[in-house]
């Protein structure tokens, strides 16, 4: 009987097209207000704590990875060059060869030195010749004075001239050792351990005093330098683990100094670091590698509540916002938050402060 009656009352309606329009607006009101009525809660009825996960910011936390180009560079990188002009006569190291500290690089000619302090020897011994008889008449002197044949006046003379010799002998001396030291310039040897980057010396050139003749790079004390962006030079002193990236190899380094001066042109302050183990050849270029040692809120915890980003602290059921400073959003951030305090980390976005919540599983 019902079915036949619905289908009377569509005929009826088809046959109506204004009747038609009217039955369709009452039933979309109807089913609107169906919905409607399904989501508000029952008269008397309280919400439901909101089930949360929380987790204590020591096991959530990150340290961000911080970088800084850096570059291998030896302690030393000299020029070495003739003290003496004189004509190389050999030479004993070429570019790209490794020499060890006191290693004859090569050997200038020293024949003009040679004479020149067999001169002085000649000298000397002349002088040492007069200095003996000098000494000799001023003893017998005395021996007269005492006996009252000379006057004193004459044995104050020779004992001047035992003085001026005594004095040309001392001279005479030092010209001796700087003639010596002219012939051991002649010698030139490597300061350090070092690998001859450059030759300038040619055989039987004529070397001047101040020509470059070897560039010497040392190999046996090698920093890294490294160009530290002035915000992040306190956490380098921090950090409990630097590396060295050289492409594909990692070398552990160790901080040395940090310059308390920085660049105006890149805002950056320049650290010296010291290889622990092994290291790269001079000049190598890298990354200087640390992980922040401040701990950090992962981007995922924060929420935004009256313009400002923060975290959800929870407490004996009870959650309240705390605002971080400094937070933006998408990105983790540096919080002086106690490590043991638990944060909500699933269920943070319909939170509100002071809102009583229950533990999810």
């Amino acid at each position: 009987m019902r079915t036949v009656l619905c289908r009377s009352f569509i005929r009826a309606v088809i046959s109506d097209r204004g009747a038609a329009a009217t039955l369709c607006g009452v039933l979309l009101f109807g089913v609107i207000g169906a919905a409607a009525l399904a989501q508000e809660p029952a008269a008397g009825a309280t919400s439901a704590p909101a089930p949360i996960v929380t987790r204590a910011i020591s096991e959530v936390a990150v340290h961000p990875r911080r970088e800084a180009p850096a570059t291998v560079i030896p302690r030393n990188d000299s020029r070495i060059a003739a003290e003496v002009a004189a004509r190389v006569l050999r030479i004993h190291a070429d570019a790209g060869q490794s020499v060890r500290r006191g290693a004859l690089l090569a050997e200038l000619d020293d024949a003009d030195f040679r004479l020149a302090l067999a001169g002085l020897e000649a000298q000397r011994d002349a002088l040492a010749a007069r200095s003996g008889l000098a000494q000799q008449q001023l003893q017998r002197a005395r021996e007269l004075q005492q006996q009252g044949f000379v006057a004193t006046e004459f044995v104050n003379q020779r004992d001047a001239e035992q003085r001026v010799l005594a004095a040309e002998t001392q001279g005479l001396a030092v010209q001796i050792a700087a003639a010596q030291r002219q012939i051991d310039k002649t010698r030139v040897v490597a300061p350090f351990d070092a690998v001859v980057r450059q030759r300038g010396a040619q055989l039987g050139e004529l070397a001047t005093p101040g020509a470059v003749l070897f560039v010497l790079t040392e190999t046996g004390a090698l920093e890294l330098s490294a160009a530290v962006a002035a915000a992040d030079a306190g956490l380098v002193a921090r950090a409990k683990a630097l590396t060295f990236i050289a492409g594909a190899d990692s070398y552990p380094v160790r901080l040395l100094r940090l310059s308390p001066v920085v660049s105006s042109a890149t805002r950056t302050r320049e650290g010296r670091f010291a290889f622990v183990g092994a290291a790269v050849l001079p000049g190598a270029e890298g990354t200087l590698r640390w992980d922040d040692p401040r701990a950090h809120l992962p981007a995922a915890v924060l929420v935004r509540r009256d313009g400002r980003l923060g975290v959800f602290a929870h407490d004996d059921g009870i959650v309240h916002f705390v605002p971080v400073p400094n937070a933006q959003e998408g990105r983790a951030v540096a919080t002086d938050l106690a490590l043991t305090t638990r944060i909500v980390v699933v269920g943070q976005a319909t939170l509100s402060d002071g809102q009583s919540v229950e533990l999810g599983r």
